[in-house]
């Protein structure tokens, strides 16, 4: 694929588009629950889920039997929160602008309920040129020392020099230079909009 725009731009989602986390709206009581279970089975769990290895529907499951509640209950606020991830408003007006001179795509390590919940809620297909989900393609950002970036840019017809990456991980930013790319690391809330106007503004 070729495109006009001469550049590229990568923004993560998760810590740097958006802050919110999932069944943050479970009743208090259940809350030492669900991070007693995260912290004992997160990582076995939560990485398979981003490499499309489970669905919501099973994960969930496990969470309602973690916490007692039913899982429909679970299963019901779960969408309900997948559905109303907030995003300042300003930085997906700020993307709009960068898309009349950078090709810009959302790549993000991320689960099915994303790209089933999250992606048409907020309409965040018509903000970016496109969207990279690990769920669907199987790819983490950190496989292949950051291999999504490149194979992102040769399908786009761009040049590695030509690609900056907004992402809250260190190891993904790092990748991204080391490819030739630049990299603009977002460490704190607010970060991400001095980022944006850095890329429509240049010195």
């Amino acid at each position: 694929m070729t495109d006009s725009r001469k550049s590229m731009v990568f923004i993560d989602f998760h810590g740097t588009l958006c802050h919110d986390l999932f069944w943050r709206s479970l009743p208090g009581e259940h809350q030492a629950r669900i991070q007693s279970f995260l912290a004992r089975d997160g990582h076995a769990m939560l990485t398979p889920w981003m490499r499309g290895e489970l669905s919501a529907e099973s994960v969930n499951h496990k969470v309602a039997e973690a916490t007692g509640m039913p899982f429909q209950s679970v299963w019901a606020s779960f969408v309900r929160e997948c559905e109303t991830m907030h995003i300042q408003a300003t930085a997906l007006k700020a993307i709009d602008r960068l898309r009349q001179d950078a090709v810009v795509l959302l790549v993000t390590d991320n689960m099915d309920c994303f790209s089933r919940f999250t992606v048409p809620a907020l309409g965040l297909d018509r903000h970016f040129d496109g969207i990279s989900n690990s769920s669907e393609t199987g790819i983490l950002k950190a496989d292949g020392n950051g291999a999504i970036f490149r194979q992102l840019a040769e399908h786009w017809g761009m040049h590695e020099d030509a690609c900056t990456l907004l992402d809250d991980s260190a190891d993904a930013c790092a990748n991204v230079t080391a490819m030739g790319g630049r990299a603009i690391r977002i460490e704190r809330r607010g970060d991400l909009d001095l980022a944006l106007q850095h890329l429509l503004s240049p010195p």
